[in-house]
């Protein structure tokens, strides 16, 4: 939408292949691509890159591209992995070593995982199983992207039909324990956007606003803005408490060398000026 400096490409090849980048659809430059399985990368710098054609000259045939990112430096990059109607299985279908290949290139912060809505049942309370595939989803994620700190979302509203309007499933509260509980168990952090949306009104206030569909069950693009916002303050609020947090020890330790200092210096007194004992 607005220029950058920099574009970056992922792709593998598993072949010798001959590759064209063409910015801004004047200057291109060639690159021959030795054939490995590992995921590679090509990066473009320009002071006013607009466009980028990317283009697979020989090799195609052992070639698989990625992604493409657009990204300046500073600020805030978010890459969406969203496969419909996925409960958080899919991931488990991914190369470890692909995803590994990736944080090296890109090093990712964190890793969000949002599952669990389409797993809700009305009058369904028990979901211990799921939370044990959300500890191994952590455990899944930590592998693939180590360094990364992890992140589960809570699911979002949801509400059904009653006798005479839409009232919220008395699942979401039940879920939402087991997702806390195993993101506890797996050391990772945890954030109730169920909670954050009903802060803001509820999923009936949702709908009402076009923020969600008609389904009560799905956020749209409005939803997920309000959502995001929500996320976001939640984020800048953490590091302002980890950062109060880190100041507090380290003044605490200032504190504790002092109280140390002093009581060396006071042992170094007493062996210097303790008056001589008499000659019997």
């Amino acid at each position: 939408l607005t220029p950058t400096e920099s574009a970056r490409v992922w792709f593998r090849s598993a072949c010798d292949s001959r590759v064209e980048a063409v910015v801004n659809d004047s200057v291109s430059r060639t690159f021959e691509v030795p054939g490995d399985e590992a995921l590679r990368e090509v990066a473009v710098y320009h002071p006013d890159l607009r466009t980028l054609e990317f283009r697979v000259k020989s090799g195609a045939a052992g070639f698989v591209g990625y992604g493409a990112c657009f990204a300046g430096e500073g600020g805030v990059t978010v890459d969406n992995y969203s496969i419909r109607s996925n409960n958080g299985r899919a991931l488990f279908r991914t190369s470890p070593a692909l995803n590994a290949g990736l944080q090296a290139l890109v090093s990712y912060d964190l890793v969000v995982l949002q599952y669990g809505l389409n797993i809700m049942q009305q009058g369904v309370y028990n979901y211990t199983n799921y939370a044990a595939k959300i500890e191994k989803m952590v455990g899944f994620v930590r592998e693939c992207f180590p360094g990364a700190a992890v992140l589960v979302m809570g699911v979002s509203d949801r509400s059904v039909r009653s006798d005479t309007d839409f009232e919220r499933m008395d699942a979401v509260p039940h879920m939402i324990s087991y997702q806390r509980l195993a993101a506890r168990r797996s050391q990772a952090a945890f954030w109730p956007t169920s909670d954050a949306m009903r802060a803001l009104g509820g999923m009936e206030r949702f709908v009402r606003n076009g923020w969600a569909g008609k389904d009560y069950t799905h956020i749209n693009y409005g939803g997920g803005r309000q959502v995001a916002r929500a996320l976001a303050a939640a984020l800048h609020e953490g590091v302002r408490r980890a950062a109060e947090r880190r100041e507090f020890e380290r003044r605490l330790e200032l504190m504790r060398m002092n109280v140390a200092d002093s009581l060396g210096e006071r042992m170094v007194r007493s062996a210097l000026f303790t008056p001589p004992a008499p000659i019997e």
